[in-house]
């Protein structure tokens, strides 16, 4: 008898997971700003424009609780010590550290030019309408124009340290912690461990990298360990990563370097081969392919291997300017956003196009997807805009031809 043989590899896609009981109150009233997937429990983090930080069920993505609202825009935030803290930067110098698991804030540094300018205390009070955040407490902030000049530092920030009211009634304070020669907004920022002490390093603005201890010292100020003229213009992401022992930035000069903090020199700048350069705004690094992928203010992303200074290759095929990228190291992918709501999925063996993922569903303010992460361990990407919205990776079942027949007789072995 003649047998046909049918092969078919196994193929992955990615599927947008159904949303139940959406609720618009529990949304964003301005564009997220960055996105967070807890790497043990799966809870979805978000921060947005409107200083409101929220948390979403991992699995159902249901609104569950606000963390807390700064009342001014959130520039970036990040997990430290393994996701028990959850540490966020704002545009008004703010370092605030929260508790993963209960929310609760721990500690918050404020930046300052100099030891003995104007400092401001912060208050709060009960009011009946915040039902556009989603909260039953506000905050109001209370400049103090009058300060004694003989007063000490430990004093100020006991005397203006943040009260916090519990569901239980309890009341304690937060010291507010000056950040010495913060004269810069920290657009980003993230954790530098040694397995003995815990640093923070911010990007600023201007791009200077500076980088502070997590505590305060005896007087109690907290001053900078290392400040660098690393950038031009703003340090748009950093990334730590120890087997190339330095710090990975990127910058809307359009330059992408890595940083040697025990050095204090620049051990690698990548560059790119002719035209002028644009604004870099993400990218992304991964340890187990020892790839680096980059993109930016126009529609190509980059690839790079971490010991050369010009890129392997570029990957072209979206039509607007990329705002994010992320890399699937389990199943070899790259996938990269742009402006116009469209996600592209690369296989990085041959940097081919392997899906095409478009979010047709209308937003306000902006009608654009303006976060993007990646949660390794559950296998799905997750894109936020006033809410967040994961896409699953699904095996899909290959499909046989429909005049393909089998054996005359029944299957014995295989």
């Amino acid at each position: 008898d003649h047998h046909k043989v049918v092969q078919e590899e196994s193929k992955f896609e990615y599927r947008k997971q159904a949303h139940f009981g959406r609720n618009g109150l529990d949304w964003h009233c301005d564009m997220v700003t960055c996105t967070l997937a807890h790497p043990s429990t799966g809870k979805i983090i978000t921060c947005s424009r409107d200083g409101v930080i929220k948390q979403w069920c991992g699995t159902t993505l249901r609104h569950e609780r606000v963390l807390y609202n700064l009342k001014t825009w959130i520039t970036d935030a990040n997990f430290y010590r393994d996701g028990a803290r959850v540490v966020v930067t704002s545009v008004d110098r703010q370092v605030n550290i929260f508790d993963a698991s209960s929310g609760g804030l721990i500690q918050v540094f404020q930046g300052k030019k100099h030891a003995s300018q104007r400092k401001e205390t912060c208050q709060r009070r009960q009011l009946d309408d915040t039902s556009k955040f989603g909260l039953k407490i506000d905050f109001v902030r209370q400049p103090q124009t009058a300060i004694d000049l003989n007063t000490t530092i430990t004093q100020f920030t006991n005397q203006v340290g943040r009260t916090i009211p519990h569901h239980d009634r309890t009341v304690f304070d937060v010291p507010v912690i000056p950040l010495c020669e913060l004269s810069s907004t920290p657009m980003s920022q993230c954790c530098l461990e040694d397995g003995i002490t815990e640093r923070s390093a911010l990007g600023l603005s201007d791009g200077t990298l500076q980088i502070y201890p997590m505590e305060a010292d005896q007087r109690g100020l907290c001053e900078h360990l290392c400040k660098h003229a690393l950038h031009t213009a703003t340090i748009s992401k950093l990334q730590h990563s120890i087997y190339l022992n330095g710090l990975i930035s990127c910058s809307w000069d359009g330059s992408l370097k890595i940083f040697n903090v025990h050095k204090e020199r620049t051990t690698q700048n990548f560059t790119h081969s002719g035209g002028a350069k644009k604004s870099v705004f993400s990218f992304d690094w991964s340890e187990q392919l020892q790839l680096l992928a980059s993109c930016g203010s126009e529609r190509r992303a980059y690839i790079w291997n971490p010991f050369l200074s010009q890129p392997v290759f570029k990957i072209d095929g979206h039509q607007q300017p990329l705002v994010g990228v992320a890399i699937n190291s389990e199943h070899g992918q790259v996938l990269t956003l742009s402006i116009d709501k469209c996600v592209k999925v690369w296989d990085v063996r041959t940097f081919k196009c392997l899906q095409t993922v478009t979010d047709a569903t209308n937003y306000h303010p902006e009608n654009t997807i303006t976060s993007m992460t990646y949660d390794r361990k559950r296998e799905r990407f997750i894109t936020a805009t006033v809410y967040p919205t994961a896409w699953h990776l699904s095996r899909v079942s290959p499909h046989f031809p429909a005049g393909y027949h089998g054996h005359h007789s029944p299957v014995v072995n295989a």
